[in-house]
């Protein structure tokens, strides 16, 4: 039935083929619990500078591929997390404004917790050299995607 009813609908797209489900059903609802839970979490990220969205919602798209083919399907579509999603799947390349957004909210993130809200010394070198790493490997270990 899910089937007809995503075919019904102009730019809806079915990703049966990417979905590989558990065989087991108390796999699968954990999959989906956690889904829900990384989604969850992405969604409340875009309001908290601290929490990183992207890898949330990335997970979720995995747990979901894993454990849901309704929600697979959902997320994929889905108006504003489906784009991304799909682009990344694709191409496994993130375009060079993504990248310098993220480089800036981590700077400027990390620098206010380092200068103005941690006091001890110990954790503001945990923390610039967790960001630094997160840094380099957003410039130099994930491709940047040519514009179409």
């Amino acid at each position: 039935m899910l089937h007809a009813f995503v075919g019904t609908f102009r730019g809806v797209r079915d990703f049966r083929d990417e979905v590989k489900l558990n065989q087991r059903a108390s796999v699968r609802l954990a999959y989906i619990a956690l889904g829900h839970v990384c989604l969850v979490t992405g969604i409340i990220g875009i309001f908290l500078p601290l929490l990183p969205t992207v890898p949330f919602i990335l997970l979720a798209s995995v747990c979901y591929a894993k454990g849901s083919l309704r929600f697979y399907n959902w997320i994929m579509n889905h108006k504003y997390f489906g784009p991304p999603l799909r682009d990344w799947r694709e191409t496994k390349a993130l375009p060079m404004k993504s990248k310098v957004l993220a480089i800036s909210l981590i700077v400027v993130s990390a620098g206010t917790s380092i200068f103005f809200l941690i006091p001890l010394t110990a954790v503001k070198w945990f923390i610039g050299v967790s960001c630094s790493a997160v840094i380099l490997y957003l410039a130099v270990g994930i491709p940047t995607r040519q514009k179409r």
